[in-house]
């Protein structure tokens, strides 16, 4: 009897022992596997990337290619002393297939574009016009906006306070406050004398002739010559309803008739204007009155 129980247990431990031993070589095919699949993978991707990397060393070397050609040109260009080789006797005033045309270098002083920007700067199309290089165009640049800001400086520090008003208009509508500026033509004919040197010497005659003669409009037409006559500034103060306040600004040259009339709100009212919202409306005496004409120096400053 002991010797059946005996056989018994001992055959049950022998299944027991061939279930176990399939099932880890089942489990042992299937991680074969698995592990053979991700090495397929592997190899699939490691090809992918070769190509990748075969194909982006091809680019680079076609980029460098390119580059050496360029290089090239622009070297023989340079030695040939100019950058677009030009031929008018062949290609006629108006080349059809090339990016110029052929114009007379006189034409230029009158020519009609935008040559400074409206904060006094050097318009792109002015500089591309007088072929001024990047590092021309920014001294040119620097010292035009420094005239005028040494202008605006002049008027800054001779701002009186008057007793005379521009006019006597919108007499009945609010508080007026005038200012008078003395002549400031002469005080600025150093500067004007020392730019016109440097941008002869920067872009030599011809081009400076052109471009100061620019800068003579501008001065003439914006900053009134730098003054050739005492002016008298004269804001009146309204207040509006809706909580808005509004000056009017009357600037007279002294013996002329003819002014110059500004209309300030606070808040600016900027889309009369066509500008973003929020954006300030152009106004040439912000220096000396502040966005709104809230700035009043030598006076008691208005509550705005």
């Amino acid at each position: 009897m002991n010797n059946i129980v005996l056989a018994a247990t001992l055959l049950a431990s022998l299944g027991f022992v061939f279930i176990a031993q399939r099932s880890a070589l089942h489990n042992l095919r299937k991680e074969s596997g698995r592990l053979a699949g991700e090495s397929e993978s592997s190899r699939l991707l490691t090809a992918e990337a070769a190509a990748g990397v075969a194909s982006l060393k091809g680019k680079v070397e076609e980029q460098r290619s390119r580059r050496a050609v360029m290089r090239s040109s622009l070297s023989t260009e340079h030695a040939t002393g100019e950058t677009i080789p030009m031929a008018r006797e062949k290609e006629g005033v108006w080349p059809p297939d090339k990016p110029y045309f052929y114009l007379n270098k006189r034409r230029l002083a009158d020519a009609f574009f935008r040559h400074i920007t409206g904060d006094f700067h050097l318009a792109p199309e002015a500089a591309i016009a007088l072929g001024m290089t990047p590092g021309e165009a920014a001294t040119v640049d620097d010292a035009f906006h420094s005239v005028v800001e040494t202008f605006h400086a002049l008027e800054v520090e001779h701002l009186m306070p008057s007793t005379e008003h521009a006019s006597t208009r919108f007499s009945k509508e609010g508080r007026k406050t005038s200012y008078r500026l003395p002549a400031l033509k002469e005080l600025m004919e150093p500067t004007v004398e020392n730019f016109v040197a440097s941008t002869r010497a920067i872009l030599g005659d011809s081009r400076a002739e052109v471009f100061n003669h620019w800068a003579k409009q501008c001065f003439v037409e914006n900053v009134g010559d730098f003054d050739r006559k005492a002016r008298i500034f004269t804001l009146t103060d309204e207040e509006i309803k809706g909580g808005s306040k509004l000056t009017r600004l009357e600037v007279v040259a002294e013996g002329w008739k003819h002014f110059h009339y500004f209309e300030l709100w606070d808040p600016p009212r900027a889309r009369e204007y066509g500008l973003p919202e929020g954006a300030p409306p152009p106004f040439f005496y912000r220096h000396l009155f502040g966005e709104n004409g809230g700035k009043r120096p030598g006076v008691e400053p208005l509550s705005r």
